[in-house]
């Protein structure tokens, strides 16, 4: 992912861009995905919308 993107995730989400890196990099690491695949992202980003539907639900 590029430091633009970074950036901008950053300021979507209120936080410092060192500290969108840092759990990217922490997210990688406990899973062994690389977060700089597309394909690893989509994923992720399924899974999350999954996740959050799932408590609507509930």
């Amino acid at each position: 992912m590029c430091q633009k993107k970074y950036r901008n995730l950053a300021r979507r989400c209120f936080l410092h861009r060192n500290t969108v890196t840092y759990h990217l990099k922490k997210i990688s690491e406990i899973t062994g995905k690389n977060l700089g695949e597309t394909r690893n992202r989509t994923q992720w980003e399924l899974a999350y919308l999954i996740r959050n539907l799932r408590k609507l639900l509930e």
